[in-house]
């Protein structure tokens, strides 16, 4: 199947059309893509490995612009809706890259004249809605030219040119964007452009120099595509077995992260028949443990199981129980 697509004025605004071709066929007749009341341009195509066509373009006068996309399921005949990727501003330089493991992932530039170029990334797997852009370069600097790629792991690849050259940023499949990789040095730099092969290694090439002695210059590299995590694991808790009613009883909770990543936003809570009482943990170490006290009176006396709960902000969480016996 053959998918192509354009924009076209229509006597008021550019829209964004399509036709596609299945195998053996002719072209259907054009569908638009994109709606009446604002000019759409620089289409983009990306097909993932079950036959899904994504289309994406720029619609909107220049400084409020947005990146929209349309997605279209294998074995359908229309697109969907298109649907805003980014905020309303000045938005440019679109790039688009479609898998089955990674599924849609975009990167743009966003003008925020005079100040700066941003480089912003936004992509989604499914069909649920595509969550807030990311910025990969800060506020002030001069970045142009995206490239982005997805990889067979889920991974995505995005590059880009700048001041300091031309640099790359990787986002695992279940995480966010890691540190920034410097490929080239400074000076002429431009132009980047992204492949990946089947084993997850990327290749990047780009323009160097000034006419006439430019060349074309390439760097690979293998993604690491280890996924930083953090997780709540082993909990041990230490205290009295007996205690008497009305009376300051405390525990210790040691809490372990047995991630790669710092566990933010940890919290303990203890609760049982007339026990209410919580602590702040905060951040734990990648490996490490942490250990903390909590204070309770028992309001009422017989056996009591006490739930010591844990909570955190991205380490998921754990439940562990303990008796104690209180007196009157």
């Amino acid at each position: 199947t053959t998918t192509i697509a354009w924009h076209r004025f229509d006597g008021a605004d550019r829209i964004i059309q399509e036709r596609t071709r299945p195998p053996g066929g002719a072209f259907a007749p054009a569908n638009n893509l994109s709606l009446a009341g604002a000019d759409s341009e620089a289409p983009r195509l990306g097909v993932d490995g079950d036959g899904a066509v994504t289309a994406a373009w720029l619609r909107g006068p220049s400084g409020s612009g947005t990146v929209q996309v349309a997605s279209r399921p294998a074995g359908q005949q229309f697109f969907g809706n298109g649907v805003d990727v980014s905020q309303a501003g000045g938005v440019s330089e679109l790039s688009l890259s479609v898998s089955k493991s990674a599924g849609e992932a975009l990167a743009w530039v966003r003008n925020d004249v005079p100040v700066s170029f941003i480089i912003q990334s936004s992509g989604r797997t499914g069909t649920g809605p595509f969550p807030a852009p990311v910025d990969l370069t800060p506020s002030g600097q001069q970045a142009i030219s995206p490239s982005v790629v997805t990889a067979p792991d889920g991974t995505v690849t995005v590059a880009w040119a700048g001041p300091a050259g031309i640099r790359s940023a990787t986002r695992t499949a279940t995480g966010s964007f890691g540190p920034v990789t410097t490929l080239s040095g400074g000076g002429f730099a431009t132009d980047p452009k992204l492949a990946v092969d089947s084993e997850g290694r990327v290749t990047a090439a780009w323009e160097e120099g000034q006419l006439p002695d430019e060349s074309i210059e390439a760097a690979s590299t293998t993604v690491d595509t280890t996924v930083h995590r953090a997780r709540i694991g082993k909990v041990g808790i230490s205290g009295p077995k007996k205690a008497r009613k009305g009376r300051k009883v405390t525990f210790k909770v040691r809490i372990v992260n047995s991630g790669n990543a710092v566990a933010n936003g940890v919290n303990l809570k203890v609760t049982g028949r007339g026990v209410r009482a919580a602590a702040k943990v905060g951040k734990i170490a990648a490996g490490k443990s942490k250990t903390v006290r909590v204070r309770f009176r028992p309001r009422k006396p017989g056996k009591i199981r006490l739930t010591f709960r844990i909570s955190s902000g991205n380490a998921g969480g754990k439940a562990v129980k303990r008796a104690i016996r209180v007196g009157k």
